[in-house]
């Protein structure tokens, strides 16, 4: 037996009332004494439950009656596209500012965008499960019901995953030796962070990653010690409890047992030289792409200075007919060259025309259970607007909030006997539809790209729905 269930079996047998069952009779009488004889006789009256003497007002005949059904608050989904991480500084994209429209995503809820940064953010884009004490009903404003057709496509997973294709984009980089699969995906080079190395997963997009420490500049390198540049240190070997250090003789071979900690080590960063930025940047993050067997000319390219000189990021947003479809690639560029990027590989091949329906049975959808979603939300844009970036907009973002909007100073007021419960509604016009793609991972992991519609509200909220006609949906599997 286990020792964690002897303990078990210790508790219960230190248990007082171990073994000693309930007198119901007992406990029945006691009850009863308590109350008097009309309530121990009368029947259950849910109306009088809980009841201080209060009359609860009815309102209904107050209400203008309205012909759309509740939904969700979140009925919609997000049409923010890649989130960044918290924590980071982040800068404002210098040259190849965004052309393309946002992508559309079927789990995820834009607001209006001003700003990318924090500071911005409104209640809609709290990350959920945040409670909201607000419910939302949607109709449609002067949108039309026609529907039509859209062309869908697959990302065909399967199709460059595998040793030959680590191979070669592993000699792109510059590594060799022979590819080896671990935990499912592809690997060449050490996983250890001691030097570079590739990895390609058997996700649906077919994920991509590289990096190589010995272009980081913020690794630690000696001080002093002769370390030349790009070059990784190595630790010094561990001494096992109970061993003689080398060289270690007399009293101090017999103490040995007490092993003290080394001297932390004098260290700083890497001097590799100022980081490309600009055209240089995003001529490199697209030698990255056509090394990967994907086309440049497919992608937006967005450089964005990250607070130094030392490294710069490019993201690589794939396009489809004027807009993202929320396929990036994250590239980070140092003066030694290619640090790491990440992003897929898995082509698109086209499903054809699959049956649309129209705007105004989009906005129907948005409080259809079926294909309301409310999955993870970004906190930050993908974009920046061009107009803010031209403005001279601070190169750092944070998510500081003054203390009196963060912290209230006293408890909410208790709710009263025979007040009616709060349940505020909100009813949104959605009066603009553009219909685009958005990325689906079926429940196998296969992804897709599909038919979808960004509504808009008067306000500039924008929720997302997918477009394909019922009939094209096979909703058993």
């Amino acid at each position: 037996m286990s020792e964690r269930h002897d303990a078990i079996d210790r508790l219960r047998a230190a248990d007082p009332a171990r073994g000693v069952e309930p007198d119901l009779a007992a406990l029945r009488a006691r009850v009863d004494a308590g109350r008097t004889a009309a309530q121990v006789d009368a029947p259950h009256d849910p109306s009088r439950a809980g009841s201080t003497g209060g009359t609860v007002v009815d309102l209904a005949e107050r209400r203008r009656r309205r012909g759309l059904r509740l939904g969700a608050a979140a009925a919609g989904v997000a049409l923010l596209a890649g989130a960044f991480g918290l924590g980071r500084t982040f800068g404002v994209p210098e040259a190849g500012t965004p052309s393309a429209a946002p992508a559309i995503s079927l789990d995820r809820t834009q607001p209006e965008a001003a700003s990318s940064g924090p500071a911005s953010l409104d209640a809609s884009t709290a990350i959920y499960p945040a409670p909201s004490s607000r419910h939302t009903t949607f109709r449609s404003q002067g949108l039309s019901d026609d529907g039509g057709s859209a062309v869908a496509w697959a990302y065909d997973a399967t199709a460059r995953f595998g040793p030959d294709q680590v191979r070669e984009l592993g000699a792109a980089v510059g590594l060799s030796g022979e590819p080896r699969q671990e935990f499912g995906a592809w690997v060449l080079g050490p996983q250890d962070g001691t030097g570079p190395s590739l990895s390609v997963a058997p996700d649906g997009m077919t994920s991509v990653s590289f990096y190589d420490p010995t272009k980081e500049p913020f690794r630690c390198a000696a001080v002093g010690g002769g370390t030349e540049p790009g070059a990784v240190t190595e630790p010094a070997p561990a001494i096992e409890p109970g061993a003689t250090e080398p060289g270690a003789t007399g009293e101090d071979a017999a103490t040995s047992d007490m092993v003290e900690p080394l001297p932390a080590e004098s260290c700083g960063p890497v001097d590799l030289g100022p980081a490309p930025t600009g055209e240089a940047a995003r001529a490199q993050a697209a030698d990255v792409l056509t090394a990967a067997g994907l086309d440049p000319a497919s992608f937006e390219l967005v450089d964005t200075a990250l607070g130094d000189t030392t490294m710069t990021e490019v993201l690589a947003h794939h396009v489809v007919d004027g807009r993202r479809t929320g396929a990036s690639w994250y590239i980070m560029l140092t003066g030694a060259g290619v640090q790491s990027f990440s992003g897929p590989v898995a082509p698109l091949v086209e499903l054809g025309d699959y049956p649309v329906i129209g705007a105004a049975s989009a906005v129907e959808r948005l409080t259809d259970p079926r294909f309301s979603d409310l999955g993870t939300l970004s906190i930050m844009r993908d974009d920046v607007d061009p107009a803010a970036a031209e403005g001279g907009a601070d190169d750092t973002v944070t998510s500081e909030v003054a203390p009196d909007a963060a912290f209230p100073t006293e408890p909410p007021a208790p709710v009263t006997a025979g007040q009616p419960v709060p349940w505020p509604v909100e009813e949104v016009a959605i009066t603009g539809a553009t219909l685009g793609v958005a990325q689906y991972t079926t429940p196998s992991g296969a992804a897709m790209l599909l038919p979808a519609y960004a509504l808009t509200s008067e306000d500039g909220r924008t929720w997302s729905v997918l477009a394909v006609a019922e009939g094209s949906l096979d909703l058993a599997s």
